[in-house]
Formats: C-alpha cells, structure tokens, sequence
C-alpha cells in the first residue's frame, strides 16, 4: 500500500522534533556564553572567549586546597582528608589525561609556589602559550563510611565540590569559569569503600570531567 506524501512529511517532521535537546554540535558548546549543566557532565560553565585547545603548547594544572574546610581533628575522617587534599593536583591531572593525550597536561609548580595568587605570565617571545587550568576545592564530604557499608543504594555517599578558571597563561585572559562536583556511594567497595580511595575517586573523575570539557574546544 502506497502511504500519502502528507503522512511521510508528517513523520519526518516528527522525528526531527523528537530528537534530544542535548543532542549538540561540539561547535555550539564551545561559543560565548553561561551554560547549565553543560554537556551533561558540568554543572555550571561561563564560557567568556572561545579558543583552540591545539593553540597551547601545553596545559598547566593547580588544584588550591589552602581554603577546603576539614573535618575535626577528631573526626576519623580528618587524616584521609588531609592525604587526599596533600596529593590534589597530581589526582586531577590523572584524571585528566585519561581524557586528554596532547597538549602535554603538568603541574603548574610556579602557581603552587605563590599559593595561588594571580597567574603567572612568561615574558613576550620568550615561551610558547600555554593554558592555565586553576582549580578551588570548595567543599570535600567524606560522607559516612558505616552508611555505605550498612545501607547502601546511596546511603553515606561522599563528594568534592570544585570551581575553576581556563586562562590564557600568555595575557591571563580568563577564557572559560565552571563550578561542578562528583560523588561516590562505595556500593561496590568492600566495607563500604575507604574515605581516602572514595576521595581520590571523586577527585579523578573531576579531571576526567574537565579533560573531556577541554578536548571539546580542539
């Protein structure tokens, strides 16, 4: 049976409506502009210059925990908190290379060494560009290691909340900001999952989240 040309138009056109909002171009995700819940991984994107990730030479991290409230001292959490905070930047930057092969992806020791205060800038001609990523811990919640074991299905989960600035190392052009977080509920961790190793899983899985923001601007 032969289907009216009007019927087929109709499907079409339905189909197209039906098609998911997040359903983006990698182009319309990288333009100027404030973003919820951007590319479905990160809560919170100001994108305020567009750029090419292929542009730096290489990318240089700092993770800032001078600020990260702690748990009590006599909280059993306090000192897998403190490890996890102490070994920040190297975690991150784990994470982000499972996402990111080139530019290189290092430390940025000069950074670290001021304590974080405003980026650095190489002098003209004397270095090639590079990209800032500068990163706050706001907020590290352990959660309750005997909720995980005891209840499960979310119970007792921990999270790190973060936010940070893209910057154009060579003129400390801010080029994009972003708030986000991740959280583990150690369901499949035996005992519930340690402090530290839900932590440093938390803390990868945001590298991971910013190495794949970033591989998106290439």
């Amino acid at each position: 049976m032969r289907i009216p040309s009007q019927i087929l138009t109709a499907v079409l056109l339905g189909l197209l409506i039906s098609v998911p909002a997040h359903a983006k171009t990698p182009v319309s995700l990288t333009q100027p502009g404030t973003y919820q819940d951007w590319n479905e991984d990160i809560a919170k994107v100001e994108i305020k210059q567009t750029f090419k990730l292929g542009d730096f030479s290489e990318v240089l991290v700092s993770v800032d925990t001078s600020a990260t409230p702690l748990p009590d001292k006599e909280d059993n959490a306090y000192e897998p908190v403190t490890l996890v905070l102490k070994d920040a930047t190297q975690t991150f930057i784990t994470g982000m290379r499972e996402e990111l092969s080139t530019p290189a992806i290092k430390a940025d020791t000069a950074a670290a060494a001021a304590s974080n205060t405003a980026p650095t800038t190489p002098a003209a001609g004397t270095a090639p560009p590079v990209l800032q990523v500068r990163i706050r811990v706001l907020n590290v919640n352990p959660g309750s290691r005997a909720a995980r074991f005891f209840g499960g299905f979310g119970a007792g989960k921990s999270s790190i909340e973060i936010d940070g600035e893209i910057i154009d190392g060579t003129s400390n052009t801010v080029l994009l900001s972003f708030v986000t977080q991740r959280s583990s509920s150690g369901m499949m961790k035996v005992g519930g999952g340690s402090y530290e190793k839900l932590l440093n899983g938390d803390l990868n899985d945001l590298g991971t989240d910013i190495g794949a923001m970033l591989g998106v601007f290439k």
